[in-house]
């Protein structure tokens, strides 16, 4: 692990996902203050997300609005990636960290599971949500290290 600033982390990732998305009908907002340092393994921290954020613009067909936000909370660091999409039925949510479980046609099901075990190697953890107002919220988070971090 090394030091990170996560809300560039976020950026780069929301430039990624524009560059990945089909066309204008899907948009990427980031939501996070100007710097935020956390030691992190950049290259699981970055896998983990980039995965959330093409799973969020897969959730939406037609297009629509991702949206990537960083905060504290409860003593957490929270990398939010939410999509406006169908949402989470509870059949789905008791299987979505499995390895080999996919809604896709051609995925392979570990996506979700690998980018659980790099929130864990960061001492913390991933979460699937029902987001306000419709569709899902994964909030990777890790521990808040300390003041300034």
């Amino acid at each position: 692990p090394r030091r990170m600033d996560l809300a560039a982390l976020l950026q780069r990732l929301a430039e990624t996902l524009r560059q990945s998305a089909p066309s204008d009908a899907w948009t990427v907002a980031v939501d996070a203050p100007d710097a935020c340092l956390a030691p992190a393994d950049p290259t699981l921290l970055e896998g983990a997300l980039l995965n959330l954020g093409l799973n969020a613009l897969q959730a939406m067909p037609q297009g629509g609005p991702v949206e990537l936000a960083l905060c504290r909370l409860d003593g957490r660091l929270c990398l939010d990636v939410r999509d406006h999409g169908a949402g989470l039925g509870d059949g789905m949510r008791a299987h979505l960290f499995e390895p080999f479980f996919t809604t896709k046609a051609s995925g392979s099901g570990l996506g979700l599971a690998l980018a659980r075990r790099a929130a864990l190697a960061h001492s913390g953890g991933l979460e699937a949500l029902d987001a306000p107002g419709g569709g899902a919220l994964f909030r990777l988070w890790l521990p808040l290290v300390g003041e300034g971090e």
